[in-house]
């Protein structure tokens, strides 16, 4: 059974940079959906902006996308900010044996990592069933963190 694995946090938390961790090294029959890539393809006709409207619908397609794949038997990694609660709730209560884990990691760091994002986005916290503080914990560590906490077994 295919399961649904959600990466939020701020940006450059390093959401992304474990999903592709993950998918390279230890999971299987995976389709990972960049929160940034997906944007960018702007698939709805029109450009998405940031609005809580903006990124409501953008998640709405996130979901949607993640059902298709979960529906052909893809396991589906979701690195997203996903910063309002109801957005969680909703892939939670949509998605098959969905996971959600909050990346945290201070703004200092953040700030000295790649491609930096400085946003006033209000982050609500609130139903993760894990957090890794990428800031001071190794990528291999929080791979290996993340797939214990999963006990699926099934990469």
């Amino acid at each position: 059974m295919s399961w649904c694995l959600l990466l939020t946090g701020m940006p450059n938390s390093g959401k992304s940079t474990i999903a592709y961790q993950l998918v390279q090294k230890e999971v299987r029959n995976a389709l990972v959906i960049d929160g940034d890539k997906h944007r960018e393809m702007q698939f709805l006709g029109r450009k998405l902006g940031f609005t809580k409207e903006d990124v409501l619908a953008n998640n709405e397609h996130v979901i949607k996308l993640a059902q298709f794949a979960q529906e052909q038997g893809f396991n589906v990694i979701i690195a997203q900010i996903a910063p309002y609660l109801e957005q969680r709730m909703q892939m939670r209560k949509r998605l098959k044996r969905f996971f959600s884990v909050y990346c945290e990691c201070y703004k200092d760091i953040r700030r000295n990592r790649p491609n930096f994002v400085d946003t006033e986005l209000l982050y609500e916290p609130g139903d993760f069933n894990l957090v890794v503080d990428t800031g001071i914990t190794y990528l291999e560590k929080c791979v290996e963190n993340i797939l214990g906490a999963m006990l699926w077994g099934d990469k």
